[in-house]
């Protein structure tokens, strides 16, 4: 789980937690209702933040970029990998008015906490 942030619509941000998937392109994958205010702000506003914090290992993510709604059939291409990673998310596959969003990244910061100093490796992506 992590935590989405969107440009709602008067402009100020909001903030939702979701589970994710991810690819070797450090993109991220998540489902949710048509009508969330995730959804909504994403259809309009194509700017979004994740934060991800895995506690034990004091590690943390913190992910810009643009998302995209994925058409069935690109859905469809990522579907096996999305649910591998996330068995329990495939409940809510044939949910009426669930869909599905890419997250492609314009920078990603990694920093482990758990060393002294902290660790940390920031990436830029141009192409996006």
């Amino acid at each position: 789980m992590g935590t989405i942030a969107t440009v709602g619509p008067n402009g100020q941000p909001q903030a939702a937690n979701v589970a994710f998937s991810q690819n070797d392109q450090l993109e991220l994958i998540i489902g949710t209702s048509a009508t969330s205010r995730k959804a909504l702000n994403i259809d309009r506003d194509l700017r979004v933040a994740y934060e991800v914090t895995d506690p034990d290992r004091r590690y943390t993510v913190q992910f810009e970029g643009i998302a995209h709604r994925l058409s069935s059939d690109e859905f469809a291409e990522r579907e096996a990998t999305h649910f591998a990673k996330l068995p329990g998310s495939l409940p809510f596959k044939d949910i009426k008015g669930q869909v599905y969003f890419l997250l492609q990244p314009t920078w990603v910061r990694f920093s482990d906490c758990g060393v002294h100093p902290w660790a940390v490796t920031e990436f830029q992506f141009n192409d996006k």
